[in-house]
């Protein structure tokens, strides 16, 4: 009997009370309604207008060109390339085995190559070492453009040339170096078509010679042809073509051998922070042109 006093105390609401539970019962009863009735109605896809959907289909495309690109690196990853082996420029006739196994020749071959030659065999043409048995055709495939036979023959003939009774007695004729043609310069002692052309090719790219030790800047060509070249040839200097620093353009100085594209770059700039060179030297403070960079090319440079 205590207990149900006590509840009948505690629990029991006057009129406001009561009507106040009653509102608030009311409210929490319809906001669980509303609740359940949203729940049960069905999404309405959203509706995009044409430009939306425009922008939405070109992050799609993008997304999916990412992600097949990323496939194919992968894929490209995972293919281990053909080896190709490091070759450069060779004469079958008197390479060496180790060279040859450089090239990665197998062993067994290259030996044969020497083998072939100490027995008085001769490569004539570069497909001659098809001869060679159990010659590798891939490797072969990939060496042929590197064989320079005909131009050893000239070398030869140079050889000859230099030690020939008659080229010695000849009179001599003195040539000038930066006018000369293919025909003149042929004429000259040790000097073949392969160092015409060679000569006259380095001559276009430094834009002339300015000293006869130049010419050891030439392909392939041997200290003894050069020292008989001497007294039998003259440089003009006037006929240098000269590029000129407070005009050019970096391509204008990247183009001769004796710079650099970065070099280049920096000189014209320098020459557009400070203005015009009033001498050539002054593109030594730039920091990048050394004293024996400076003296190669000074020759070639003029200020007006």
């Amino acid at each position: 009997m205590g207990f149900r006093r006590f509840i009948k105390e505690y629990l029991r609401l006057n009129k406001r009370e009561a009507r106040g539970a009653f509102i608030l019962l009311f409210i929490l009863l319809t906001l669980a309604a509303i609740n359940f009735y949203v729940r049960q109605q069905p999404e309405e896809p959203m509706i995009l207008s044409a430009e939306e959907q425009a922008m939405v289909d070109e992050m799609n495309s993008k997304i999916q060109k990412v992600s097949s690109n990323n496939k194919s690196d992968s894929v490209r990853e995972s293919v281990p390339l053909p080896r190709v082996p490091s070759i450069f420029p060779f004469n079958p006739n008197t390479i060496t085995i180790a060279e040859l196994e450089g090239f990665e020749l197998n062993s067994s071959i290259a030996k044969r190559v020497i083998k072939y030659r100490s027995k008085g065999g001769e490569f004539k043409t570069a497909t001659d070492l098809s001869k060679i048995y159990g010659m590798d055709s891939n490797w072969l495939a990939q060496a042929i453009p590197y064989v320079e036979i005909e131009e050893q023959k000239e070398l030869d003939q140079v050889d000859k040339a230099i030690n020939s009774p008659i080229r010695k007695t000849a009179i001599v004729h003195i040539l000038e170096l930066n006018s000369a043609d293919s025909a003149s310069l042929d004429a000259l002692p040790g000097i073949g078509p392969f160092y015409c052309r060679q000569i006259i090719k380095t001559r276009e790219a430094l834009g002339g010679y300015v000293s006869l030790g130049q010419l050891n800047e030439v392909y392939r060509i041997r200290p003894e042809t050069i020292e008989s070249l001497r007294g039998r040839v003259e440089i003009d200097t006037s006929l240098v073509r000269k590029i000129n620093l407070n005009a050019c353009k970096v391509q204008d100085l990247a183009s001769h051998p004796y710079l650099s594209w970065k070099e280049s770059k920096i000189i014209c700039a320098w020459r557009e922070q400070h203005g015009s060179f009033d001498r050539k030297s002054r593109i030594k403070e730039t920091d990048v042109i050394s004293d024996s960079t400076y003296n190669l090319i000074a020759p070639y440079l003029t200020l007006k």
